[in-house]
């Protein structure tokens, strides 16, 4: 199986998700679909190369926000994948991800708006 497929099986999978967070990982998915590390069969996949995809997303000019939500559902779909027993080991247990976006806080003149 490769990281691509994994993610694809990760969301359509039934999970006890909201709508918005069903779409968000879809999207997310979606967009993964032509990056590199989705061509890679899991058994291959470590914390280097997940790391390297991370610098790919950085140095093409993905925001912070972008970088941190493929984090969190590559992540995600690799933990959910130990559990479900498609997987043996996760190898992004224990590593920390990318910076996660700073929270925004709106003025007063916006929340008005």
């Amino acid at each position: 199986m490769t990281v691509g497929e994994l993610l694809d099986l990760f969301v359509t999978a039934p999970q006890a998700w909201k709508p918005a967070t069903r779409s968000l990982h879809r999207y997310v998915v979606k967009s993964l679909a032509t990056d590199p590390l989705c061509r890679s069969r899991l058994v291959v996949v470590t914390a280097g190369s997940v790391q390297t995809a991370i610098g790919r997303w950085q140095e093409s000019g993905a925001s912070i926000a972008t970088v941190s939500g493929r984090w969190l559902v590559l992540r995600s779909a690799l933990s959910w994948a130990v559990r479900e027993r498609l997987f043996t080991v996760n190898p992004l247990l224990g590593i920390r991800g990318p910076a996660r976006p700073a929270p925004r806080h709106l003025s007063l003149v916006e929340v008005r708006q």
